[in-house]
């Protein structure tokens, strides 16, 4: 898979993500298979949202033993002129709020 930088945050990610929105429809198995393939193809860049129901706990499932070696996107329905308090006040997945925030 292609490598392309990721704007200017310095990280390198596949060329093609992975957007979670689609495996809320799918059962739970089936969703967590079919990250783990794009998983297997190449794909370490995913994106997800607390709103898109189950994608976010699914995804979680699937990556749990690679996290290190993934990029996952997220966002949330706040907008503000600062993206932390945002994320502080208004994400209710708070192993995705910990990590995000609390991480040195």
């Amino acid at each position: 898979m292609e490598k392309v930088r990721l704007g200017n945050t310095g990280m390198t990610v596949s060329r093609i993500g992975f957007g979670g929105i689609p495996i809320q429809r799918l059962s739970e198995g089936d969703a967590v298979n079919v990250v783990k393939r794009r998983i297997e193809l190449g794909i370490d860049l995913l994106d997800t949202a607390n709103a898109y129901t189950t994608s976010e706990e699914r995804i979680g499932k699937a990556i749990s033993a690679q996290r290190e070696n993934l990029v996952i996107a997220t966002k949330t329905l706040s907008r503000t002129s600062s993206p932390t308090f945002s994320l502080k006040t208004t994400s209710n997945n708070r192993h995705c709020r910990r990590w995000l925030i609390d991480s040195p």
